[in-house]
C-alpha cells in the first residue's frame, strides 16, 4: 500500500516538475498581455461553456496552489474579473481549498513517518494533546 502511495507521489511531483519546467521556457504565455490577446475568445468559450469552464477554472487553481506557483494570486484577479466577484470568488475558495487539501495529505504521507518516529519520542507531550 505504502509503495503504491509513494508511487503516485513519485508521478504527481514529476508532473509538477513538468509543469515549472513549461512555466520558465514559456514565460511569454504566461504573462497578463497574453490573457488581454485572448480575451474575446476566453469570454466566447466561458459564455457558450460556463460550467465546464468554470470547473478548468477550479482545477488550474488547484494545481497552482499545490505547485505553490507565484501566480495563484493572479489567478485570483483574473477569475474575479472573468466569472465577476462573487461566482469568481466561490470558484477561487473552492480551488484553493481542495490544493490545501492536497498539499496537507501529501505532506502527511510523507512525513508522519518520520515525524512519529523521530520527534514524538521526544516529545510525548504532544500526542496526548491531541488524544484530547
Amino acid at each position: 500500500m505504502i509503495n503504491k502511495h509513494k508511487l503516485f507521489l513519485g508521478i504527481f511531483l514529476l508532473i509538477i516538475f513538468s509543469f515549472w519546467v513549461i512555466y520558465f521556457f514559456n514565460r511569454d504565455f504566461f504573462e497578463l498581455k497574453t490573457l488581454f490577446i485572448y480575451l474575446e475568445i476566453i469570454q466566447n468559450y466561458i459564455s457558450n461553456n460556463f460550467y465546464i469552464s468554470f470547473l478548468i477554472f477550479i482545477f488550474t487553481y488547484c494545481f497552482l496552489i499545490v505547485c505553490n506557483f507565484p501566480a495563484a494570486s493572479v489567478l485570483s484577479l483574473i477569475g474575479g474579473f472573468l466569472y465577476g466577484t462573487w461566482i469568481g470568488g466561490i470558484g477561487i475558495i473552492i480551488g484553493g481549498t481542495i490544493g490545501a487539501f492536497v498539499v496537507f495529505y501529501f505532506a502527511k504521507l510523507l512525513f508522519h513517518d518520520y515525524i512519529s518516529k523521530k520527534l514524538l519520542h521526544k516529545y510525548s507531550f504532544i500526542k496526548q494533546y491531541f488524544k484530547k
